[in-house]
């Protein structure tokens, strides 16, 4: 269960905290209007991914760290919004840039362990 726990805390924070098209949509709103609107963009993937999510869960019942993963993809984008809407300059500050370098070591390091998980798996080890 922790190994799944692990999983969804990496590639859910990854995926949250990583430029795109929502992050950048988070943070506009944020900027323009408020924080309020910031956290109301960063919940919207909640409702407009509801019917997926119910059907994913449907089919995939075993899988146990597809939680962690939604809920940290989420929360950390409400995260993005309340940080920028504190500071407008965290995203090019330290923290930020310092805080992607840590998520991405993480990635590759769960890279490697899964790589070896399934040459194990194929018997290639």
């Amino acid at each position: 269960m922790l190994n799944f726990l692990g999983i969804g805390l990496i590639l859910g924070l990854s995926a949250g905290f990583a430029p795109g098209p929502l992050l950048t949509l988070v943070i506009s709103e944020t900027l323009q209007h408020d924080l309020k609107a910031g956290v109301k963009v960063a919940l919207a993937p909640i409702i407009t991914d509801l019917p997926i999510i119910i059907f994913t869960l449907f089919i995939l019942v075993n899988l146990s760290g597809f939680h962690s993963f939604y809920a940290l993809l989420v929360g950390s984008k409400i995260v993005i919004a309340l940080l920028v809407g504190k500071s407008r300059s965290f995203l090019s500050g330290n923290v930020y840039i310092y805080t992607m370098r840590f998520l991405g070591m993480a990635l590759c390091v769960l890279a490697v362990i899964l790589f070896c998980d399934g040459f194990r798996l194929l018997k290639f080890i």
